[in-house]
């Protein structure tokens, strides 16, 4: 891990007891590489020994949440080191998964493939309009390799709330158009009316 893995992943903290966690390394759409996984897991272990109120997953590139996994680094990977460096992704996002305390994902632009997973493991995601959410492995075959996508992605990207990509084709979803989905339990289309 490089000196400055730390600033992959920028940690600020709000009044309220709030703090916010922001993927940043724009330059590549917040591609996952193993060190910016290891810095998401130390700045989770961070926040966990100051134990805010919430925590907030954000990022600071204007496109993309992540575009998910680093593909430039894993095409230098043997098929040894793909399978060695999956420990750190798991432990990344179950670092998220066991925080004692609420988390929330804000999400915009694109969050496709692994880029979706540190979403997932949140408690609550919001996206906006611009959010782009897709599992495009499927289309050849594979699931997401972190393990929390495909458990995680009917609690965490209901039909009611926002984009949801299609695990059967791997289509991704925009906002707008998943809002429009019909709900498969209810038959609605849109978020259910409030009395």
């Amino acid at each position: 891990m490089t000196s400055d893995d730390r600033s992959l992943i920028l940690t600020e903290l709000h009044p309220f007891g709030v703090i916010e966690l922001s993927l940043n390394r724009p330059e590549a759409l917040n591609a996952l590489s193993v060190d910016f996984v290891r810095a998401l897991r130390l700045a989770v272990d961070g926040a966990r020994d100051i134990g805010p109120a919430v925590l907030v997953v954000t990022s600071r590139c204007g496109r993309a949440f992540s575009v998910g996994a680093d593909l430039k680094e894993r095409a230098k990977m043997s098929a040894d080191d793909l399978l060695a460096c999956r420990a750190d992704f798991v432990a990344a996002y179950r670092s998220l998964l066991e925080l004692p305390f609420p988390v929330v994902c804000g999400l915009h632009g694109f969050a496709v493939g692994g880029g979706l997973e540190p979403a997932l493991t949140c408690d609550l995601i919001v996206a906006d309009e611009t959010a782009v959410v897709g599992l495009p492995e499927v289309t050849i075959g594979l699931i997401p390799g972190g393990g929390v996508a495909t458990p995680r992605q009917a609690n965490r990207l209901g039909c009611l709330r926002g984009p949801r990509p299609d695990r059967s084709t791997g289509r991704s979803r925009r906002s707008p158009e998943a809002r429009n989905r019909r709900s498969p339990r209810s038959g609605r289309k849109g978020p259910p009316d409030v009395a």
